[in-house]
């Protein structure tokens, strides 16, 4: 249950990256009105939420270990967009994400036995 408490807030932090990305897009004299990095910061976020909902229903296999440095290159990706857009809520949004992210890894990891010799 707490790896969906994870995911959750992986899939918020999404929600704030878009909702950041957007309102930089649609506000006018925001410097980065029109341009096609908020745009870029948006689909960020949009996969963060469909890495969430991915992770949620996959069973533990390469694919999964493969979405998970997916999830981690959109965190990468979008914390360096709102980085260099200079729009902090984006930031912000990429934070949450990977805060969420890293409560999902220690919850499943945390189900595995470790095989001792």
């Amino acid at each position: 249950m707490s790896d969906r408490i994870g995911l959750l807030i992986l899939a918020m932090g999404g929600i704030v990256v878009i909702v950041f990305a957007t309102l930089g897009y649609i506000t006018p004299m925001s410097g980065i009105t029109g341009t096609p990095g908020p745009l870029v910061a948006a689909a960020g976020g949009a996969a963060l939420i469909i890495g969430a909902g991915v992770l949620a229903m996959i069973a533990p296999s390469g694919w999964r270990s493969f979405l998970h440095f997916l999830v981690i290159l959109a965190l990468v990706g979008c914390a360096l967009c709102g980085w260099f857009l200079l729009t902090p809520g984006i930031v912000v949004g990429a934070v949450v994400g990977a805060v969420g992210f890293f409560l999902y890894l220690a919850a499943v990891g945390g189900r595995h036995e470790r095989k001792t010799t």
